[in-house]
């Protein structure tokens, strides 16, 4: 394992890996080769991702989900991942040594030569500065959406992108609240789901334990949390739950075994 853990929205770690090969007279050897293991605290097994490059930096997850790989041990190239599915390869100008930043709109990446940046939507360049010394440390993202990167000594500060979001992904300014969480109204930072459904079509099932039906409050928040971060919210607010005679699948497309499921009526997601 050569990354620092990134938690995914079913609470599974994601790591990043270096395969090695064995030498009766040096030992291991790390080589060019790698990819990701899945741990926990979701102790669903999910295979590893492999045949990639070797990832040593830590992945970066977008607002829908999906995650962002680095390699760049032979061919500098970002991956992007849906669930364990490489979705796309993109080359990047030169090598980086770091992790990639994404805000809701924009994926950032810091190689020694450029600053690019990147449409989250159809993964499509949309900006490249070129510079030198870059590529060392992670750009940050500012409160109010500006990026923060430093090459050659020199800090380099970009201005919020004039791309707005739709009207239920704005990000919340500071001193903004969140509508009372028993509305079921949507305002420009919340969204009520009545019900929430999965990818799949099928009710959100409540609980962590495939054959539980007696889950609380806990599993419902962490799922609830969990479902309105795939939606690009923060979290959720007000959840109501019952038990019902319906297909009941998790976040990760596991079903309930039971005859009757405890599914979600309805989660108010809430950029607070």
């Amino acid at each position: 394992m050569r990354s620092a853990p990134a938690i995914l929205p079913d609470r599974h770690t994601i790591i990043g890996t270096q395969d090695v090969k064995r030498d009766s007279t040096y030992g291991p050897q790390g080589t060019g080769r790698g990819g990701v293991v899945f741990s926990g605290p979701n102790m669903n097994k999910l295979a590893p991702v492999t045949g990639l490059q070797a990832i040593s930096h830590t992945p970066t997850r977008l607002a829908d989900g999906r995650t962002v790989l680095l390699q760049s041990m032979t061919k500098p190239e970002m991956v992007v991942l849906d669930g364990r599915n490489v979705v796309k390869n993109l080359s990047l100008f030169d090598r980086s040594y770091t992790s990639v930043s994404a805000s809701r709109t924009h994926i950032f990446v810091w190689t020694a030569s450029a600053f690019q940046t990147f449409d989250p939507a159809t993964l499509s360049e949309v900006s490249r500065v070129l510079w030198t010394g870059g590529g060392v440390s992670q750009p940050a993202i500012g409160p109010k959406g500006h990026v923060y990167a430093i090459a050659g000594n020199t800090l380099h500060v970009f201005p919020p992108p004039t791309r707005q979001l739709p009207p239920d992904r704005v990000t919340p300014q500071p001193g903004m609240t969140v509508v009372s969480t028993d509305s079921g109204t949507t305002t420009q930072d919340s969204k009520p789901y009545k019900p929430p459904l999965t990818m799949s079509g099928n009710r959100l099932f409540a609980c962590e334990k495939l054959n539980g039906d007696d889950c609380g409050k806990l599993d419902y928040q962490t799922i609830a949390d969990a479902f309105c971060e795939k939606e690009g919210f923060h979290g959720a607010g007000h959840v109501k739950v019952d038990s019902k005679n319906v297909k009941a699948e998790t976040l990760d497309g596991k079903f309930c075994s039971k005859k009757k499921c405890k599914v979600f009526e309805q989660i108010i997601c809430a950029n607070n």
